[in-house]
């Protein structure tokens, strides 16, 4: 199984050019990694896509979600109770 930090951290370097050893758990989005509402979308999707998330559900707990660490709890309750794969989904795709 990934390690869900990792992963994180993974599809945010994705999105904006910066080494995932630069980040960390307690990193605000808007303050410290400075992500518009256009990249956060656009995280967020990646994240979804991912994890096999539900889109609706999701995006709309993790506008409430400032930091990694935030998000990353989330995920990981979502994985504990079977609501996210933990794995990526080979059908998924990304539309932005």
């Amino acid at each position: 199984m990934e390690d869900t930090r990792e992963v994180l951290y993974h599809l945010l370097s994705e999105v904006i050019s910066i080494d995932t050893e630069a980040l960390s758990d307690t990193m605000n989005f808007e303050k410290d990694i400075e992500l518009d509402s256009i990249l956060l979308m656009e995280y967020l999707i990646s994240i979804e896509d991912h994890f096999g998330v539900d889109i609706t559900e999701f995006s709309e707990v993790s506008h409430n979600m400032n930091t990694l660490g935030e998000m990353l709890d989330y995920l990981q309750l979502l994985i504990k109770r079977g609501d996210a794969d933990g794995t990526k989904r080979e059908d998924s795709t990304t539309c932005i």
